[in-house]
């Protein structure tokens, strides 16, 4: 802080952004530096100022769980609501890296806790895909749909399927999501669980009701798209 300090009355811009568009403020949230943030605020630095690609302060923060950096962004100004060139919310962020500290944070300042990107892709959709389940709970107690699809039909159980996440699967199913909801091509959870080879995943589903028999738009049943990967362990579960 002295130093941004003494830098600045020295005549140094307190605005002036790297070659990818990181201000000093930015980069301040991306570590988590409250002080300079602050300090850089009353020097007259902007607290909106994105990077390149639609990124602000406050999403660096809440990538990076800084909670009392997006508070003192948000105190200062910044929008909570802000999203990146491919509508990444700050919300978005901190669920596709599990910070629930933040996701709370960001709620209690007004943030949306639903807000897709611009492929339909929800923060709980993200939490799912990444298996941050408590990111999960913590966005459906702040009243976030577990069933919302992206824009190719893929729910958030689908996602978790997909990478095998099973207590994802579990936490989702116990807040009422759907387990057989299918995408657009009509490929199931059990489907992708079983397409990758997910067994722990496919015996979850099974037992949460998922169909092992149905086929995709293509006539593909889960155990074809097993046998076509080689996936010994699923064709056996299935």
């Amino acid at each position: 802080v002295d130093a941004i300090k003494a830098l600045a009355a020295l005549g140094a811009s307190v605005n002036t952004p790297a070659n990818d568009g990181y201000t000093p403020v930015y980069v301040a949230a991306w570590r988590g530096h409250v002080g300079a943030i602050k300090a850089l605020a009353a020097l007259g630095a902007s607290v909106h100022t994105p990077a390149n690609k639609g990124s602000t302060p406050v999403c660096v923060a809440a990538i990076h769980g800084h909670v009392e950096a997006i508070k003192a962004l948000a105190a200062l100004g910044a929008s909570v609501h802000t999203p990146t060139n491919d509508g990444y919310t700050p919300v978005f962020n901190a669920a596709q890296n599990g910070h629930v500290d933040a996701i709370k944070a960001l709620a209690a300042l007004g943030a949306s806790v639903n807000s897709p990107t611009d492929h339909g892709c929800t923060p709980v959709l993200i939490a799912a895909t990444h298996g941050h389940v408590d990111a999960i709970k913590a966005l459906a107690a702040l009243g976030a749909s577990v069933h919302t699809p992206a824009d190719d039909g893929c729910t958030p159980v689908y996602a978790a399927a997909t990478h095998g996440h099973v207590g994802a699967i579990k936490a989702l199913a116990a807040l009422g999501a759907l387990v057989n909801t299918p995408t657009n091509d009509v490929c199931t959870p059990v489907y992708a669980a079983a397409q990758n080879g997910h067994v722990d995943a496919i015996k979850a589903l099974a037992a949460l009701g998922g169909s092992v028999h149905t086929p995709a738009n293509d006539g593909c049943t889960p155990v074809y798209a097993a046998a076509q990967n080689g996936h010994v362990g699923a064709i056996k579960a299935l």
